[in-house]
């Protein structure tokens, strides 16, 4: 989905804060961060997903319909990742 690509893009420009929120097409996108190398993030309030600049593991909630797009979107960034799919 060409959108995820477009938030992820933002995501890791170093020059965006990875406090914020805003909008990719018709779709919110909410980032929280307490540290400069993790973000928490979640798409229209029902999606959610953590990215560790670090160590580059990508965690997702198990089930998420935008997983295989965003790990994908993040490989393209960084290549090789560490995906770990959360269940709840």
């Amino acid at each position: 989905m060409k959108w995820i690509e477009m938030m992820v893009k933002k995501l890791t420009a170093r020059y965006m804060s990875l406090n914020r929120q805003f909008k990719v097409q018709r779709h919110t996108i909410v980032c929280q961060s307490g540290m400069e190398d993790y973000v928490s993030v979640t798409i229209d309030c029902t999606e959610s997903f953590s990215f560790d600049f670090w160590t580059k593991e990508l965690t997702c909630e198990y089930g998420s319909r935008y997983f295989d797009d965003v790990s994908e979107a993040f490989r393209k960034v960084y290549g090789n990742i560490t995906i770990i799919n959360n269940s709840k």
